[in-house]
């Protein structure tokens, strides 16, 4: 009848999803795989999936134990906006552009977090840092652009940060070279803290830096400076998708 601690694989801002999270917690029971998996489901009352009931060793830590995790991003298309595939793919372009120079190398991101304080390590290392284009399944054949981060660890909110501002800079960049469609508008939301529906390029916070070339992401980064990053992008289109423990 005690609570148990019951740490997970990477924490996340209410309104995001997870898809494949982890969470690991010691009993001093011998619990049945099955009544382990009804007793979650049966508790959580939908809202929680379990896949895959495992024994581990006793140091495993949900958390600590992991050795990277993934995060994607969906970024719905406006069809009215992004009306044809060479202009989807002028901004798949620009983001991949943006996010090549950041793969495989250690850097600190403390501009892209938040409640944060300086004095924190704030260096991460992403193995993995691309875009692509899909399709959202069950609907009408919506598009919508995807950022796949697989990274060793995050800071708070680095990840709706680091979108905002990513695909600010692509637009910007689409904007110089005259390639920036009619209302273009990044994102979504109604919340206060986001960029909003309302909100042109320059509306979205950032003093983003001059010239907007394939650069401009890594100075921003190399800058530690927040002014220079926009407003979280809002946390329901951020998914924590995987994580990689120790075989």
């Amino acid at each position: 009848g005690k609570s148990a601690f019951v740490p997970s694989a990477g924490r996340t801002d209410k309104g995001v999803h997870a898809a494949a999270t982890v969470i690991s917690f010691t009993s001093w029971k011998d619990i049945p795989d099955d009544t382990m998996r009804d007793a979650i489901h049966a508790s959580s009352q939908g809202d929680i999936r379990v896949h895959t009931v495992e024994r581990v060793p006793r140091k495993f830590h949900a958390t600590f134990s992991a050795l990277w995790r993934r995060y994607v991003y969906l970024l719905p298309l406006d069809p009215q906006v992004w009306s044809t595939s060479s202009i989807e793919n002028h901004l798949l372009h620009a983001v991949n552009r943006l996010l090549a120079p950041l793969r495989n190398r250690e850097l600190d991101y403390y501009a892209f977090a938040r409640d944060t304080p300086k004095s924190k390590d704030c260096v991460c290392k992403f193995q993995t840092a691309h875009a692509f284009l899909g399709v959202l399944p069950r609907t009408n054949g919506a598009r919508v652009l995807c950022v796949e981060l697989v990274g060793n660890r995050f800071l708070r909110r680095q990840i709706r940060v680091f979108m905002a501002t990513l695909v600010l800079q692509a637009l910007r960049i689409l904007e110089v070279r005259g390639q920036l469609p009619n209302n273009a508008i990044p994102m979504a939301d109604t919340t206060t803290d986001t960029c909003s529906s309302d909100a042109g390029i320059n509306e979205c916070g950032g003093a983003f830096p001059e010239p907007a070339d394939e650069s401009v992401l890594m100075y921003t980064v190399m800058q530690s400076d927040r002014d220079l990053t926009a407003w979280p992008a809002p946390a329901n289109g951020l998914c924590f998708a995987g994580v990689g423990y120790p075989s």
